[in-house]
């Protein structure tokens, strides 16, 4: 069964990312995060288009010679 919003600790695996850095990055909104009470929960199709978006915006920003 696969999950369908995963926890701060989940999505840092399946991203290979620290913890810390998942929570870095829904604090400056650069990842979004759907908050159930006081527990954050992630969709990880969201995040990664997100991620992915970021990243094409800084090539455009600083393009190859």
């Amino acid at each position: 069964m696969k999950k369908d919003l995963l926890t701060v600790k989940e999505l840092a695996a399946e991203l290979r990312m620290s913890p810390k850095s998942i929570q870095r990055a829904y604090r400056k909104e650069e990842i979004p995060v759907q908050w159930l009470g006081r527990m954050a929960r992630f969709d990880l199709a969201k995040v990664q288009r997100a991620m992915e978006r970021k990243v094409n915006s800084v090539d455009r920003r600083f393009p190859a010679d």
